[in-house]
């Protein structure tokens, strides 16, 4: 009796690690044949500004790529090298080169951002957690920009939880 109670305390312990932790990862990528320029500016966190503060501060993102043909899988993203990446603290600004067939990594969360956008009317509405104000992506197939409320529309679905913006080749 003891023995079938211990396994029940374990399991009712256990049960709640198990339960829905997903992640879902909104990314950038590049299915372009030639190298794109990434430029991103980020929103203020309002959580960290200083009154009185000379530098702002803002939802910076460390930027992780991978490979294309393995984002979904169990592969690690890899941080990019400091001299890869130009950043402005003052301004809120990041900018970087993306491989072809390279993914970046703009944002992870539990599945807030996509449920609002699901869920919200054809009306746009502020999306107070997601940490990017606007996207350049400049290539040889032309620039795109997306800025404000409106970012979070363009991801498409890619795979399970994760939801993709893709720089692609003009067809002509």
């Amino acid at each position: 009796m003891k023995r079938r109670f211990l396994i029940l305390l374990v399991l009712l312990a256990a049960a709640p690690q198990g339960a829905c932790s997903f992640l879902y990862s909104y990314v950038l990528v590049n299915s372009s044949q030639e190298p794109i320029s990434v430029e991103l500016r980020f929103k203020k966190n309002p959580f960290k500004e200083n009154a009185g503060s000379a530098e702002p501060a803002f939802l910076f993102i460390e930027p992780k790529t991978k490979k294309l043909e393995d984002l979904t899988s169990q592969t690690a993203w890899q941080s990019l090298p400091a001299n890869q990446v130009t950043v402005d603290k003052t301004k809120g600004e990041m900018r970087l080169k993306l491989q072809p067939s390279e993914v970046l990594k703009l944002h992870q969360d539990s599945g807030t951002t996509i449920r609002e956008v699901k869920e919200s009317s054809t009306e746009p509405k502020p999306f107070s957690l997601f940490p990017i104000a606007s996207i350049t992506l400049t290539g040889k197939s032309g620039r795109i920009v997306l800025e404000g409320d409106l970012i979070p529309w363009q991801f498409r679905e890619f795979a399970k939880n994760i939801y993709q913006i893709q720089y692609k080749p003009v067809a002509r």
